[in-house]
């Protein structure tokens, strides 16, 4: 076994017994690499790797994203991740269970890509929490519980 070779054409001697594939393992001087690559039936295979190109939170999603926070249920700390398509305003908003708009937690202008806010719920009460996020013409509400 070797690191692989990536020539997706077989270069060992067809197998007799079962024409059309390669004689495995191969018997002469030539050999189908049994690597990252090779072994039988690996013809059609899609060759995938792994590129250092695209680094990790330069990653732009496609949509506008809420996730749910984390830690939840949470004391007294918790963070909310979301996803920006491109550039927008964007504001995070608390609201207790009765409706009632209880803190901003961001407001401003946020580049592309995937963002993340720390809530620091210290001052409030045990319970049942949403938040909104509200960015272009999206919005999307999750609900979050602090326990004391």
């Amino acid at each position: 076994i070797d690191a692989g070779n990536p020539d997706p054409v077989y270069n060992d001697p067809e197998d007799p017994a079962n024409p059309g594939n390669p004689l495995f393992p191969a018997m002469g001087t030539l050999r189908n690499d049994m690597g990252a690559y090779g072994g039988p039936g690996t013809v059609n295979w899609v060759i995938v790797g792994i590129s250092d190109e695209e680094v990790i939170g330069e990653v732009i999603p496609q949509t506008f994203d809420l996730s749910q926070n984390y830690p939840n249920p949470f004391n007294p700390t918790t963070t909310i991740h979301f996803g920006l398509p491109k550039a927008s305003h964007v504001r995070i908003e608390l609201f207790n269970i009765r409706g009632q708009r209880v803190a901003v937690l961001l407001d401003e202008r946020k580049e592309a890509g995937y963002q993340s806010v720390q809530f620091d719920a210290g001052q409030l009460a045990s319970g049942i929490y949403f938040y909104r996020l509200i960015a272009e013409n999206f919005a999307a509400v999750k609900k979050m519980v602090l326990m004391r």
